[in-house]
């Protein structure tokens, strides 16, 4: 449906009319049809003036209580699309109405969060753990290397659109629970960050397994790391996937004297580098970059890396107090971060 024609335009038509323009003319400039170029000419000769009559045009299709039974659909069936409203309420007006009377709702059409969903024990869990560390001090938080493995898709996953209200982004009830859809290929990379800034970005070759961790762990966490926390200094943070508690790694971090964070499971959002990795896909994917191939897509994910400013990453990590009081104030669900 074109848009309304501004009082302006409508003075500009009616100007052209007078210097001897055709009304096809006029409706072709202005892709119009004739009817409604006739009209204005005929209100203006008529009533000398370019204004709608208040009250003017078609009467509204909806009456408050129709459009209050299709709004609160949407409310209480937030993954529903417009269609789905229109036919489950008889809304009497066309797809292109509700969604209109969507618009000027506090409704607003957003792509839905995704959460992993977390049972009592995992919540008493993620409550346990931040109460035992939101009052460390900002010393402690300083030695601490965050660490975490990323597989980059070559492709794109598609949006899921869910209806609700603003600020309500991680309410349980408008987020979609993870679904990973793979791509024509990918790259897995592991990194570490602290309050210094970005440490190193890796590619991981091969299958990730216990002895492709510990290499790493050796040959690059260890050199690298010794920059700035010399000998082992650092309070070392993973996750608890089965490569990392493997009985060949603890023993190596025994053996290597490195103090290893105890992490609650299922708590990507207190993690500050899952942070890191979504700004580095921004970055990919604000470039308009397809990669041809694993070498591409690996080339552009270490210069994004390498673009990481150290201060957003220091205050990203400093967050940490404000990611565990949320942790405690919902009940150990995920928070915002």
């Amino acid at each position: 449906m074109p848009r309304q024609l501004s009082e302006v335009e409508k003075a500009q038509i009616v100007s052209r009319i007078e210097e001897g323009w055709s009304i096809r003319a006029v409706a072709q400039l202005y892709n119009r049809n004739k009817k409604t170029i006739l009209k204005i000419k005929q209100r203006w000769e008529q009533e000398g003036s370019l204004k709608r009559k208040i009250g003017s045009g078609h009467p509204k299709l909806t009456n408050p209580e129709q459009d209050a039974a299709f709004l609160g659909y949407l409310r209480n069936n937030p993954f529903a699309t417009v269609r789905d409203a229109v036919i489950d309420t008889a809304f009497p007006a066309s797809q292109p109405t509700a969604s209109r009377r969507v618009m000027k709702s506090e409704l607003k059409c957003h792509p839905a969060a995704k959460k992993m969903f977390l049972n009592e024990e995992r919540r008493q869990s993620r409550i346990i753990f931040a109460l035992n560390y939101i009052y460390r001090n900002p010393q402690f938080w300083n030695r601490v290397i965050f660490t975490d493995e990323k597989t980059f898709q070559s492709t794109y996953n598609g949006q899921i659109r869910v209806y609700r209200p603003n600020n309500t982004r991680f309410e349980e009830r408008y987020t979609n629970p993870l679904n990973s859809r793979p791509g024509r290929f990918s790259v897995n990379v592991w990194g570490w960050i602290s309050v210094h800034g970005p440490g190193v970005c890796w590619r991981i070759e091969g299958r990730f397994n216990a002895g492709n961790y510990i290499n790493i762990l050796e040959n690059i966490l260890l050199p690298s790391a010794e920059q700035i926390y010399p000998n082992n200094t650092f309070i070392f943070q993973q996750d608890n996937c089965p490569v990392h508690t493997a009985n060949a790694v603890t023993h190596w971090f025994q053996t290597h004297n490195v103090e290893v964070l105890p992490w609650v499971a299922y708590s990507p959002d207190i993690n500050p580098i899952e942070n890191i990795w979504g700004i580095i896909v921004k970055k990919i994917y604000n470039r308009n970059f397809r990669p041809q191939n694993s070498e591409d897509l690996w080339e552009i994910i270490h210069a994004c890396w390498e673009e990481l400013d150290s201060n957003i990453v220091s205050n990203i990590i400093q967050s940490i107090p404000n990611r565990l009081a949320q942790v405690i104030e919902k009940q150990g669900y995920m928070t915002k971060y």
